[in-house]
């Protein structure tokens, strides 16, 4: 009998080879042996036999050919071999084998049944999951706050995602996880407490995920040693099974993005790598929103001090119009805020101011090399005045641009000249002074003769004399400031 066995299972096998999952082929053909030999030998019901094939069996198989019809073909070919090879036994056992075909097909469908919902509810897990990340992606672009983007992530979450909780922790520098946003309520976040050293709460699914970097997924919230810590706090609120994704770009570490669900072994194998997508967008919306806000505070900075410094600056294009001119430069050039823009320098320049600002570029294009040049420029303000300012001409040229910083000297040589003039007339008013009073004094000695009157007149003439001493120090420190003055107006030149 064991010789026509094997030869029935050849002959199915030959037939059957090529519709059979190929990584299973070898385990079918044992099973079919099996089930032929229990078939034969009689010492099992139908029934008994049927439950001694492993569901999960039937299911590997089912999900593998993806039709049941391949299951009830190989049925056909296997009574088909059996009437074949060995007649006498096919008649025999025909009764049972019409009995074992009806009661398998049953156990057939419900398997079947229950693999299309799986495969449904995995379809739709995906589906949800690709809305999530659709949906994060369009917030990453419309949220530029960090902490408004992580509250949205959360809800996009759980609300589309139908999870049953989500949040964002950080991972601080003393080992904590500070948790940023979570949703549908914060009161389980709030109740418990995560770590992500080696301690006991620091090995759960969230520390885990930071240290090593690599998801971590929870398959039951019961069943797990390591989640002790929270257990209690979560079986209470429904968690059965969670997902710890790590938020890293780069080499810069964030936190983790935690994800719950109300059944066990909710997180299959395409969904986690949907999860393990967001996570990764997510990472870099926050690596992008902390440049852009650093930028930002490096720009502001900037800009308060180009705005403080006292003096013009403006940014020229390579045609020389303005791009940009801070409130000092305005002011110089007698223009309202913005209107500069576009404009060419050359409009606030006279003719041969023109010319030689033009000799200078030039000059610097020729060098084709970053460089300064300082020298002399008249402005002509959109009032007409006419500044004279002292100007520093710097060249950017892998930016195609140069930065033009004016100091209005108008004034400075107004005040220096009207120095001048006043040390001239000081000088003639002391020497004005001291003439008299000598010959009051020697006039004095020759013709009163009164002591007590001398004495006065001379003591009058000495205040006198103090003071005009005292002027004339004045007149000393006066050209020390005027030939200060003029060491500074020749170095500006220089």
């Amino acid at each position: 009998m064991k010789s026509s066995i094997d030869e029935i299972i050849e002959s199915w096998y030959v037939n059957m080879a090529d519709l059979l999952p190929e990584e299973m082929a070898e385990e079918i053909r044992e099973n079919v042996r099996s089930v032929i030999s229990e078939l034969v030998s009689g010492r099992k019901s139908v029934d008994e036999i049927i439950a001694s094939i492993d569901d999960g069996f039937i299911e590997g198989f089912l999900r593998k050919s993806r039709d049941p019809v391949t299951f009830l073909e190989g049925l056909e070919t296997l009574i088909k071999a059996m009437r074949s090879v060995n007649r006498n036994l096919y008649v025999s056992l025909a009764p049972t084998l019409l009995q074992f075909e009806t009661k398998i097909l049953k156990k057939i469908i419900g398997i079947y049944a229950r693999v299309l919902q799986t495969e449904n509810a995995e379809k739709e897990r995906i589906a949800r999951a690709l809305r999530v990340l659709s949906l994060v992606n369009e917030a990453i672009l419309r949220i530029d706050d960090e902490h408004t983007l992580m509250s949205e992530v959360c809800r996009i979450v759980v609300e589309e995602g139908r999870y049953a909780y989500a949040w964002i922790g950080y991972a601080e520098k003393d080992m904590q996880v500070r948790p940023i946003a979570a949703y549908r309520g914060d009161d389980y976040i709030r109740s418990i407490k995560i770590t992500w050293d080696e301690s006991e709460t620091g090995m759960g699914p969230t520390g885990t995920a930071i240290r090593t970097g690599k998801a971590q997924i929870l398959r039951d919230v019961t069943a797990s040693e390591r989640y002790a810590p929270w257990r209690e706090a979560a079986v209470k609120r429904g968690f059965r099974s969670s997902i710890s994704l790590p938020l890293k770009y780069g080499d810069e570490l964030y936190g983790a993005l935690n994800v719950y669900a109300r059944e066990p072994h909710a997180f299959d194998e395409k969904e986690v790598e949907l999860l393990l997508h967001l996570a990764h967008n997510i990472s870099y919306a926050i690596s992008k929103l902390r440049t852009d806000a650093k930028r930002e505070e490096l720009d502001r900075l900037y800009r308060a001090l180009v705005e403080s410094t006292g003096t013009a600056i403006m940014v020229l294009d390579r045609d020389t119009k303005i791009q940009y001119a801070n409130n000092h430069a305005e002011r110089l050039i007698g223009f309202e805020s913005g209107r500069w823009t576009g404009t060419a320098l050359s409009r606030f320049l006279e003719f041969h101011e023109r010319r030689k600002f033009e000799d200078i570029l030039t000059q610097m294009a020729e060098r084709d090399t970053d460089e300064t040049k300082i020298f002399k420029l008249n402005l002509l303000r959109e009032d007409g005045d006419v500044r004279e300012c002292l100007a520093t001409l710097t060249s950017i040229n892998d930016r195609h641009l140069y930065v033009l910083s004016l100091v209005d000297v108008t004034e400075f040589k107004r005040v220096r000249k009207q120095i001048d003039d006043n040390i001239e007339k000081f000088a003639a008013l002391v020497d004005g002074i001291r003439n008299p009073v000598t010959v009051i004094h020697g006039l004095t000695e020759i013709y009163v003769n009164d002591e007590e009157l001398r004495n006065k007149i001379f003591n009058e003439l000495d205040r006198i004399i103090d003071l005009v001493t005292r002027l004339e120090e004045g007149w000393i420190y006066s050209e020390k400031v005027r030939k200060f003055l003029r060491n500074s107006e020749e170095l500006r030149e220089q």
